[in-house]
């Protein structure tokens, strides 16, 4: 009889929570962007004339793939690698600089005395 009881006090949690649901579906309204008035248009319009691309201090990251591939190869995240490697210019360069990077790492962590599978994973990465 637990078993029975404890079952229906499953199909009540399950019913309360379908109605939270069907009145979360019901009421949600959709986004809105908020409406900028003239003035915040205005300012925003003159803070973009200032701003000069081929200044040096503005245009940090001319390319910005490049800078988050070598990121993600170092915080071995191996998809996002991917994603990054296959966006923006120069492919092949940005192939041999990861392949570079964690064949390294995986030798570093090789060299550690840390026991874990950290240099067998970063070889497989670096294929």
């Amino acid at each position: 009889m637990a078993a029975i009881g404890g079952r229906g006090a499953t199909l009540q949690a399950d019913k309360k929570e379908k109605t939270r649901h069907n009145h979360f579906i019901k009421t949600a309204q959709p986004y809105k962007p908020k409406l900028e008035s003239s003035i915040e248009q205005n300012k925003k319009r003159s803070k973009e004339e200032i701003v000069d691309i081929d200044d040096p201090e503005t245009r940090r990251f001319p390319y910005p793939f490049n800078e988050l591939l070598v990121w993600a190869v170092l915080m071995k995240r191996q998809k996002m690698s991917l994603f990054f490697w296959q966006h923006g210019e120069e492919n092949m360069a940005k192939a041999l600089v990861a392949c570079k990077l964690s064949r390294s790492m995986g030798y570093e962590a090789k060299k550690s005395d840390v026991v874990d599978d950290t240099s067998e994973e970063l070889k497989e990465h670096s294929k």
